[in-house]
């Protein structure tokens, strides 16, 4: 190939029957349904940027479309990009929304959760980041003003577990509070303060008890994405003479003029800790060598809304195709293991796991390799130009290479003992596959023709 970087792949050899069929076969083994979760809202923002109100009508929204309920001023702005947290499930997704400072009238926005909460308790996640420095060095407040709270169905004044943002005790810092019901005089602050530009992971958990005025709320900034319920950073029950909420139905946010410029994204409204915090999560992803091709195995210790999963495949680890799906468990908070057969005819190495959710999003697994120890091929260059070099492990066995188009028509043949020349000036550039002989073992392997 002229002018450009020679790329040199190591193929293994595995063992092949003469006549090879191609087999794909999916077990499940020991695959085990939990108990069905609800996750009524999955909210990432994956809208156009733009007037977060405009936006999102009609087909664009599954459960429900954001609702201006106050405020007239300036708008909820969905912007690009999406913000991100390490190891949650909703990070990197679509757009954020963006919410101003400002002293004067702003838009306020509901979206309802697609189910209402009238007994036991839910959990809402989500991220954020605050940017406006300015602003909250500016604002000297002890009690501070909040930016995010729930709503029943039936009003948009009632606005329960009020999460509130003030000033930080030092420098160039913010705390954090939450008010349980407006009957409660104030907020309860978290002893921590936190640093503006940096993505927050918010989880608010709210427990519904039977009575009047005694719900209790927790909130929980960056916590432990594990199965166990993390430690909160604060822990308030409703006081004063404002009653509970008959329901919880809706997500608002607010741009109060206390609040600075706050950054949303990842919502998610669960009946679960687990499903609240924690994505689809793999335990263990391998695979082995077999006598008729590769054997993947993984398993999952939690699923959310877990469609399935994509299983691909690479010859240079670069370019990877889709081979076959093996469905997901939905939503379960046990142990299921899943297992994969390829006879893997064109010689892949590198495999993958692509998880998708129902509602359409998807995430990667890692990367692996797998090799036999035995015997290596080795084929250069690929990408090729006018020839193609076969070089064997084995300098003493017969090596016998055979070229196909993707019609499978054979083009070139090639035979010699170690090492073998093939001469490919003839063929047009495209894509085709080698068939090598080796012994007792044949492999296919996909080359291309610049």
């Amino acid at each position: 190939m002229h002018g450009k970087k020679l790329v040199h792949t190591i193929f293994k050899i595995t063992n092949r029957k003469k006549h090879m069929k191609r087999i794909l076969t999916i077990l499940m083994l020991g695959a085990t349904l939990g108990a069905v979760a609800q996750t009524p809202l999955m909210e990432n923002f994956s809208y156009s940027t733009g007037q977060l109100t405009a936006l999102n009508t009609g087909a664009n929204v599954s459960g429900g479309n954001w609702i201006n309920f106050s405020g007239t001023g300036a708008a909820l702005t969905v912007a690009s990009p999406g913000l991100t947290y390490s190891g949650y499930t909703a990070t990197g997704i679509g757009n954020m929304v963006t919410m101003v400072a400002t002293s004067t009238s702003a838009e306020d926005a509901y979206r309802a959760f697609g189910t209402s909460y009238t007994s036991g308790e839910f959990y809402a996640t989500f991220m954020i980041n605050v940017t406006d420095t300015a602003r909250l060095l500016a604002n000297t407040s002890t009690t501070g003003d909040y930016f995010m709270s729930f709503l029943p169905a039936s009003s948009t004044t009632a606005l329960n577990d009020r999460l509130s943002i003030r000033k930080g005790a030092s420098g160039n810092t913010f705390n954090l509070g939450i008010r349980t019901s407006s009957g409660m005089a104030a907020a309860v602050w978290s002893s921590a303060d936190y640093t503006p530009g940096v993505t927050y992971l918010i989880a608010i958990r709210h427990i519904i008890v039977t009575g009047t005025s005694n719900d209790s709320t927790f909130l929980f900034v960056n916590p432990a994405l594990t199965t166990t319920i993390a430690t909160p950073v604060v822990a308030t029950a409703q006081s004063g003479t404002a009653s509970d909420l008959t329901d919880f139905s809706r997500f608002a946010l607010r741009q109060g003029t206390g609040t600075p410029n706050v950054s949303v994204d990842g919502i998610r409204i669960a009946n679960s800790w687990v499903n609240s915090v924690l994505p689809v999560t793999l335990t263990n992803f391998k695979g082995t060598k077999t006598t008729e091709g590769v054997t993947l195995n993984w398993s999952t210790s939690t699923e959310t809304n877990n469609k399935g999963f994509e299983v691909e495949s690479s010859i240079n680890g670069t370019d990877f195709e889709t081979i076959g799906f093996v469905a997901g468990k939905g939503t379960s908070n046990r142990l299921n293991q899943y297992s994969f057969n390829h006879n893997n005819e064109l010689g892949a190495t590198y495999f993958r796991l692509k998880q998708i959710d129902v509602d359409g999003e998807f995430s990667y697994s890692e990367t692996i390799r797998i090799t036999n120890e035995e015997i290596s091929i080795e084929i250069t260059p690929n990408p090729f130009s006018d020839k193609i070099v076969i070089s064997s492990e084995n300098k003493e066995m017969p090596v016998v290479a055979e070229v196909f188009d993707m019609s499978g028509k054979s083009k070139v043949i090639s035979q010699g003992i170690g090492n073998v020349n093939i001469q490919t000036s003839e063929l047009a550039e495209g894509v085709y596959f080698i068939r090598i002989n080796h012994g007792e073992k044949v492999s296919i392997h996909r080359i291309i023709k610049n």
